[in-house]
């Protein structure tokens, strides 16, 4: 009878271990990214990165749904395929096209021309969808130039982090604003999916219009800084001969390459198909 009690006492305490070792990560997670929250010019733009990451998610869904809409029959197929193209393609010409002129700018810079055209070509779309006047051209052209400088937008983001945040706390907020977009991934297909059933997707696409003028607004506002003077910039051909003598050299980087674009090569063609 005397061991009944120990016992008892000995399964509470083996059942409260996982407890107290969850919450134990979780104050360890939340000390990782403390000093990361305690920047002031980083706090101030992140709830502009999770609307708008929020926002890119719900587009998941809108892009190709509303390209639907707008060409129903046969050649839905066709036009999806361009709009899912659209909505990202453009923005590795941009990468090219644009190094020349803003490669010199700061991460807030980027982040603040990315988003307000994002928001201004999105924004058109949205409301020309819900007064009925959206071609499928015009989507496809609108789509295009919102996406022209995004690669720029995303660079700058983590630039911003290194600008704003000494090396040894760069790791956690690169960390902190990529679970942000990831988790956005999740969320923003769903949420998308019951804004789009009860009002249409071009409200959706206006949704993440207005994302992005949330984080163009939040980003004017931060003074990013350069942790070192930049060295004097040489030629793009240069440039880029250099950067691929670079991947060359690394086995291992130059196979993920190869596996990531077999990956999208694969994966943009289911974008096009579930929604038809």
């Amino acid at each position: 009878m005397s061991e009944s009690p120990v016992r008892a006492t000995a399964s509470a305490e083996e059942a409260a271990a996982p407890r107290a070792r969850r919450a134990s990560e979780a104050r360890s997670h939340l000390r990782t990214y403390a000093p990361v929250l305690r920047q002031p010019q980083l706090r101030r733009i992140l709830p502009g990165v999770a609307a708008s990451s929020l926002g890119d998610g719900m587009s998941m869904v809108a892009v190709a749904w509303l390209a639907v809409q707008l060409v129903p029959g046969p050649q839905a197929a066709v036009w999806t395929g361009l709009a899912v193209a659209a909505y990202a393609l453009p923005a590795t010409l941009g990468a090219a096209l644009f190094s020349r002129f803003v490669r010199r700018f700061s991460g807030a810079r980027l982040v603040t021309l990315d988003a307000t055209l994002r928001a201004l070509a999105l924004g058109t779309i949205a409301v020309l969808a819900v007064t009925g006047h959206l071609s499928a051209l015009g989507y496809v052209l609108l789509l295009a130039g919102s996406s022209l400088l995004h690669a720029w937008g995303s660079a700058g983001t983590y630039t911003l982090v290194a600008e704003l945040l000494p090396e040894e706390e760069q790791l956690a907020g690169n960390a902190l604003i990529s679970t942000l977009q990831q988790a956005a991934v999740l969320v923003g297909p769903t949420l998308a999916g019951v804004v789009a059933a009860f009002a249409g997707p071009g409200w959706v696409i206006g949704i993440d219009a207005a994302s992005f003028a949330i984080l163009a607004i939040s980003a004017a506002t931060v003074t990013g800084r350069r942790l070192t003077a930049p060295a004097a910039p040489a030629e793009p051909e240069r440039q880029a001969a250099a950067g691929w003598r670079v991947i060359r050299r690394q086995p291992r980087l130059l196979g993920l390459l190869a596996v990531t674009c077999v990956f999208f090569f694969l994966y943009g063609p289911v974008e096009v198909a579930l929604p038809i």
